[in-house]
């Protein structure tokens, strides 16, 4: 559990460079989409943060953090629908090549958000390292690192 927890925590850090600039990228769709990638680390933030002490757990911001998460997972088929991109953009080409497969990603994390425990920090831990695996899975397949 640790080596995936720390796995997790390294994602949530990795994903501060994600999202700059957005606001002279003229399609609204790829604004959207970095706006909610945006969102995501936010909350992964909340939960690194508790799951790695620097913050204290508190279980209701908890919850709220994984809610917000599990809704923003069931955007991302949504959101990602539209093939268009931009160079500030992270989303691969890939994404729309291979569309069923990356709808099934997006929906193996919001399954990981759903069984998270969110009463205990180390439910919030043991949640964290299967969500984080989950991004990562996603991220290594469909996201251009810049």
């Amino acid at each position: 559990m640790r080596k995936s927890l720390t796995y997790a925590v390294l994602l949530i850090a990795a994903s501060g460079t994600m999202v700059f600039g957005e606001e002279d990228i003229a399609s609204e769709t790829v604004r959207e989409r970095m706006a909610l990638m945006e969102e995501v680390k936010g909350a992964m933030g909340i939960l690194g943060g508790m799951a790695k002490g620097t913050d204290a757990f508190d279980a209701t911001r908890a919850e709220s953090a994984r809610s917000a998460l599990q809704g923003y997972s069931a955007q991302i088929p949504a959101v990602f629908e539209t093939n268009e991109t931009h160079p500030k953009s992270e989303a691969a080409p890939a994404i729309w090549d291979n569309w069923e497969d990356f709808t099934s990603r997006a929906r193996a994390m919001e399954t990981a958000l759903g069984a998270m425990d969110t009463t205990t920090l180390d439910g919030v831990r043991a949640g964290l390292g299967g969500v984080g695996k989950t991004c990562s899975a996603c991220h290594e397949a469909y996201r251009i690192e810049k």
